[in-house]
Parts: C-alpha cells; sequence; structure tokens
C-alpha cells in the first residue's frame, strides 16, 4: 500500500507540472545536473521552478484547486517546518531514482543550512544525526491514507538540499558527486537523453523502463522502452512538448505508435467535454522509424487555459476520499 501511494504521489508531481506551463522564455533554463545524480538512476525528472512559477499557467493552475487537496497541504506543511518558501527560495528541482521505489529530490536555490534545520528542530518528531560527514535531518508527515511517514533531508552543498523516504538513498546521494564513478557525468546514455531535451524547463528521463514500470499499472507502456525522452519549453504563451522512445524492438514500437495514435483520436472525440484535448489533439504528430517512436505537439494560450481548468477538476476528484 504505501509503494502504491508513493507511485501515485509521483505520478501526481508529473501530472502537476505538466499544466503549471508556459513560463516566461527569459529565464535561463537550468541543465540536468547529471554531475550531482547517483549511478544505478534510472528516471530523472528535471523542473526549472523558476520558470513555471513565473508563468500564469502557475498562479491559475494553484487558484482552481485550492489549498485543500493533499499535495498543496504537504506543501505548506513543509514550508511552515522547514522555514523554506518552495516558489521564492528553490530554482529547481530533480526528482530520481533507480527504479519505482527510493527517489531522492535535489533543491536548488537560495536554502540556508542554519535556517531551514532551526525551523526543522520545532517540528513534533524531529531528529538530526550524523552519518559520516554529512548531517541527516528527519521528520513526520502524514500521507494521503491517513498514515505517517518520515522524510530524510541532507544539505549535500551551499543551497544544495536532499530530500526522500529512505535515509541511506539520500546519504548516497549526497555523496555522489564527489565521487569518481558515483554519478552521471559519464554515463552514455543519460548523457544522449540530456541533449535531446536541450533547453526545456521541464524534462523527463528514462533508461530502462521495464525498472520504472516495475508494479505501476499506469506505466505499463514503459515496459516496452528502453528508453525515454519528454521535453517541455514555452511556445507562444502556450507550450510545446515532445516525447522521443526507443522500444525494445519493431514490434513493441509498432505497439506504441498505434496507442499513442488512438490517444489522438480519443482525444478529439472528447471536444465536446474537454475543448482543451481537442486543441492538443489538433496538434498532435505521432511518427515512427524502426524501434524509435516520436510524439509533438503544442498548446496556445487558449488550449491552455482549458487544460489547465481541466487538470484542475481532475486533481480534486482524485484528493476526495476514497477516490
Amino acid at each position: 500500500m504505501q509503494a502504491k501511494s508513493r507511485r501515485n504521489a509521483a505520478i501526481g508531481v508529473l501530472v502537476g507540472i505538466w499544466v503549471w506551463c508556459g513560463a516566461h522564455a527569459n529565464v535561463v533554463a537550468a541543465p540536468v545536473p547529471l554531475h550531482e545524480l547517483p549511478a544505478g538512476t534510472s528516471w530523472i525528472v528535471h523542473a526549472d521552478v523558476a520558470r513555471w512559477v513565473a508563468s500564469p499557467w502557475y498562479a491559475r493552475f494553484v487558484a482552481a484547486v485550492g489549498e485543500s487537496t493533499p499535495a498543496l497541504r504537504s506543501l505548506r506543511a513543509f514550508e511552515a517546518a522547514s522555514s523554506v518558501n518552495i516558489t521564492a527560495d528553490v530554482r529547481s528541482v530533480t526528482i530520481c531514482g533507480p527504479g519505482g521505489e527510493d527517489a531522492v529530490a535535489f533543491l536548488r536555490g537560495n536554502l540556508n543550512a542554519a535556517r531551514l534545520t532551526a525551523g526543522l528542530k520545532t517540528a513534533p518528531g524531529f531528529s538530526q544525526q550524523r552519518q559520516g560527514k554529512w548531517n541527516l535531518l528527519s521528520w513526520p508527515m502524514r500521507s494521503r491514507d491517513g498514515g505517517s511517514r518520515r522524510v530524510h533531508a541532507c544539505f549535500a552543498g551551499p543551497g544544495l538540499l536532499l530530500l526522500g523516504e529512505n535515509a541511506q538513498s539520500v546519504i548516497k546521494a549526497a555523496g555522489a558527486g564527489e565521487q569518481a564513478g558515483g554519478n552521471l557525468a559519464a554515463h552514455r546514455v543519460f548523457k544522449e537523453l540530456a541533449g535531446r531535451t536541450g533547453d526545456a524547463w521541464l524534462s523527463a528521463l528514462v533508461v530502462d523502463g521495464s525498472k520504472v514500470a516495475s508494479g505501476l499499472a499506469e506505466a505499463d507502456l514503459l515496459r516496452q522502452c528502453e528508453t525515454v525522452t519528454v521535453a517541455l519549453r514555452p511556445d507562444r504563451g502556450g507550450l510545446a512538448g515532445q516525447m522521443d522512445a526507443v522500444a525494445i524492438n519493431e514490434d513493441a514500437a509498432a505497439t506504441l505508435q498505434q496507442l499513442l495514435a488512438a490517444m489522438q483520436v480519443m482525444f478529439s472525440m472528447r471536444a465536446a467535454s474537454e475543448p482543451g484535448l481537442a486543441a492538443l489533439a489538433e496538434t498532435m504528430q505521432v511518427s515512427g522509424e524502426g524501434r524509435r517512436v516520436k510524439v509533438r505537439a503544442a498548446c496556445d494560450a487558449d488550449a491552455m487555459r482549458l487544460l489547465t481548468g481541466a487538470a484542475a477538476r481532475e486533481v480534486k476528484r482524485k484528493s476526495r476520499p476514497g477516490s
């Protein structure tokens, strides 16, 4: 149950980032920090927080969803306990993991270790211990199912805070940047995938989709992929996105291409109830060659307003008890 809850939370984060979009193009993009991420990583999601906070869609989505959803309540609880203002103090966030479990989040920005530690010390259940050269902080947070889980945190450098539910994963990630071969700086495939995302302000990179999809019914398609990249960029007041996948074989690539084409048709058929999806379907281009499948799509400002409203309604619906 806990593993499923964590996976669903990760999906919620991705959905939220997808709709908090349209960022201003004059904010400098931060590249995926492969030199900081631990060896053994199978997937990476990287976002420039400053760019999507600067967008009009961020404020609209938060206003439409309200502060009552579990995700936003957890965010506000963390801000209250740590004295960190996510939207003002954090410039970028990178989340990575070896598979479906043990993800670690890298927060970069105007983060002061002494101020954060002092704020967290007042939280019930707070603990602090040395793990080698690292100062590991830990405190309980309420999960969506009403239970409690512990969050572990560690400063790995000036302005770089690591968060995760597995203490040893956090410690391993903290030392990755200092170890030759302990990070992804020389990882050939991840370097190639990061090169595809270019100046994207939100990117997702997957190596060996079967590891990421393990136990995750919503991501069954990943089992058929060797690598996947997703990149989102601001485009004429809206958003342009692309997905590039390499399947395990040509049959899997054909299946993936057919499913994406069917998705495009489904979006078009929902024009009456969700006109934003119809607008998205009109711009979708699905293509394939050999084992490689590509998708391109764009949303203008009008379509983004419709999609933002639809996403906010879906988040509210999933936040209701029993959903």
